[in-house]
């Protein structure tokens, strides 16, 4: 099998309901690239297994977790099995068109990127989301020292293999787009972003729950004080 220009890693947790108009829409968003889909059913309890299974792309392979142990460990176990030059990753739930990846890997080719991902504008969120949203974006760029995007978590993200090898990333909850960002600003990688309108969930529901929020903050100060130093001692 020849090696694919682009790997796009999707973690489906009990999303039954749009895991199929997502692998769709990303079927007809990709016509004419190269690109391989890994779908990764993390340890879904509904009929999310099934929908995968029904797919008829050739395109798609699916990534087995038994266990749901975290968004960011689907993530993991999906780019570990990538085989493309690019490597990416998005969300599931259908609520970022997956048309957005067509103009981001664009984008990531002609600019000469070495990650390039979404920037939400027109955020439908409801007030304690943007509440917080914005708190933990600013305990984040106190902590941090410095400015690395207005939307740390946006997604789709896709980045050159080189970087990717060079992330040795660990986190397997929600952190791991933090994780990713800081270890990518550290590395001098050139960045880039597209605006792309993030909607409400119309299928499914939400994994984000209050006590991310804690947990979030928890996965701040260990990675600062903690993994970060290993992390830049690694590539000083």
């Amino acid at each position: 099998m020849s090696i694919p220009e682009l790997s796009i890693v999707i973690p489906f947790y009990n999303e039954q309901d749009n895991a199929k108009t997502v692998l769709t829409g990303l079927e007809n968003a990709l016509k004419g690239v190269d690109y391989e889909v890994i779908a990764v059913d993390n340890g879904s309890t509904d009929n999310t297994a099934s929908v995968l299974r029904g797919m008829k792309n050739s395109r798609i392979r699916i990534v087995t977790v038994e266990k749901n142990i975290g968004f960011g460990y689907g993530i993991r176990m999906g780019l570990e099995s990538a085989k493309g030059v690019h490597l990416g990753y998005m969300w599931g739930d259908n609520q970022i068109s997956a048309g957005i990846v067509a103009d981001i890997y664009r984008k990531l080719s002609k600019e000469g990127l070495d990650l390039c991902k979404i920037r939400r504008t027109a955020r439908d969120y409801g007030f304690f989301r943007k509440l917080e949203s914005a708190a933990y974006n600013r305990v984040f760029l106190a902590l941090f020292f410095g400015k690395i995007s207005n939307d740390i978590n946006g997604s789709p993200k896709i980045m050159k293999r080189a970087l990717y090898e060079r992330l040795e990333l660990v986190s397997d909850d929600w952190f791991i787009d933090t994780e990713l960002m800081v270890k990518v600003k550290l590395l001098g990688g050139r960045v880039g972003e597209v605006k792309a309108a993030y909607n409400r969930r119309s299928k499914g529901k939400s994994k984000v729950k209050f006590y991310v929020m804690l947990e979030f903050l928890s996965n701040i100060l260990r990675f600062r004080f903690g993994g970060l130093k290993k992390f830049k001692d690694s590539v000083d």
